[in-house]
């Protein structure tokens, strides 16, 4: 599978052979964007009404396609964006990404990186203005978040709600969408309302950077939206971030750890190294962190699921995987499969991907509204036929609070360390 998060990677090939099948809408003619979009999902998707009816959804398209010339541009990207999500849940991967390079229009970003904890929202790398990491945002132009993110969530792609929870910070800070929701009269300078644990609430405007520069400043791996935590120095799978994946022994070599943060490049030289660490004496367990991963290739995966599948690992207790939202795509497919066919438990949060998945996209481009956009080609089906679960859930879920990220703890690889099988 080389989707995921990995809208990046594939999306130029696909596209060579996808949105030039047919010819593209005439510029300035903003119904013929909406129309030439429905009969694309048609085309490309394998099955477009899988959440949605075929009539309710032709009915948006049409309903959309009237409205469309009466709508300015940021008005016609949200509503855009709405439509799109009626293909619904298990299709996080279509969908319209404002941070996509993609994009003939300019979009706007504020420059900071917000991150959803059990506590709140709060920033967690703020590179223009390195003072704010650490604060929870209350308010942007003293609407509260809350309220900002029900408005937004509707607007993210997503194969659960998990997914929502992992993106939306990036939609919430793109003005061109609040504005098109009707919160902000434009998208300018924004007045952002701050907290630092222990203090009072402040004040700060901050202006937005383009897309483009917000990519380039907040380096996410996957340039479409920004997903999980981003690299600090501790704890171990933050400060080893920007690996794809490596193996390493914690609790004296008792504890083979496997950091899989991106499902690319051959995982053969760490099964090997897995394979013969897990054969010494000391061995008791081992953890696969999967909490980072976005996807990649699906075929890239199979030594390291072939290892884990082994008689020395594969045992009660004795394989343990940390999940979490940003675990999609093609990770998703990896874990999906750990649990068909290991005695994995899964610790953690609610992984952001469903266990059957819709992906690899083709992109179709819209002239008029100067947009890009993701649609599903592949059904991945790695679960048993007709899985009505829309992710994994963890055995033993783990809430990760503020103050234990900044305190550089990791309460989720703790609670796989001492977890005993019942």
């Amino acid at each position: 599978m080389l989707k995921g998060s990995l809208i990046v990677v594939a999306a130029a090939l696909v596209a060579l052979t996808g949105s030039a099948q047919k010819a593209a809408p005439a510029k300035s003619d903003t119904s013929s964007d909406v129309r030439f979009l429905m009969s694309e999902i048609r085309r490309i998707h394998p099955n477009p009404f899988h959440a949605t009816p075929e009539p309710v959804f032709q009915a948006a398209a049409d309903d959309l396609a009237t409205r469309a010339p009466s709508l300015n541009q940021d008005q016609l990207l949200v509503e855009l964006m709405r439509f799109v999500n009626l293909l619904g849940e298990r299709d996080g991967h279509s969908g319209i990404f404002t941070l996509d390079s993609g994009n003939a229009r300019t979009f706007h970003v504020f420059p900071l990186y917000l991150y959803k904890f059990g506590d709140g929202l709060f920033v967690v790398t703020a590179p223009k203005n390195k003072s704010l990491v650490g604060s929870r945002l209350l308010a942007i132009d003293g609407m509260p978040v809350d309220g900002l993110e029900q408005k937004v969530r509707p607007l993210v792609p997503r194969d659960n709600e998990a997914t929502h929870t992992d993106r939306f910070m990036s939609f919430m800070l793109t003005g061109e969408v609040l504005h098109g929701l009707g919160l902000r009269p434009g998208v300018g300078p924004a007045r952002f309302t701050l907290q630092k644990p222990g203090g009072a609430a402040q004040d700060v405007t901050i202006a937005p950077v383009t897309a483009a520069a917000y990519v380039n400043i907040m380096q996410p791996y996957f340039p479409t939206f920004v997903y999980a935590l981003p690299k600090r120095s501790k704890p171990l799978y933050l400060r080893r971030r920007g690996q794809d994946h490596y193996v390493t022994t914690l609790e004296h070599g008792r504890v083979v750890y496997v950091g899989y943060n991106r499902v690319l490049g051959s995982t053969g030289p760490d099964a090997r190294k897995l394979l013969r660490l897990v054969k010494k004496k000391r061995f008791r367990r081992v953890i696969v962190d999967m909490r980072l991963n976005p996807g990649g290739d699906n075929h890239t995966y199979v030594d390291l699921l072939r290892a884990l599948r082994s008689k020395r690992v594969n045992k009660k207790g004795r394989l343990v995987v940390l999940i979490g939202r940003s675990t999609f795509s093609a990770a998703q497919n990896f874990i999906t499969e750990l649990e068909r066919k290991t005695r994995a438990v899964f610790v953690g949060e609610t992984s952001g991907g469903s266990p059957n998945l819709y992906g690899d996209v083709q992109t179709v481009d819209l002239p008029s509204a100067g947009l890009r956009v993701d649609i599903a080609a592949i059904y991945w089906q790695k679960s048993f036929a007709g899985d009505p679960r829309v992710a994994i859930e963890p055995k033993v879920p783990v809430a990760l609070s503020s103050k234990a990220f900044f305190a550089g703890k990791d309460p989720v690889l703790a609670a796989a360390l001492r977890y005993r099988a019942g």
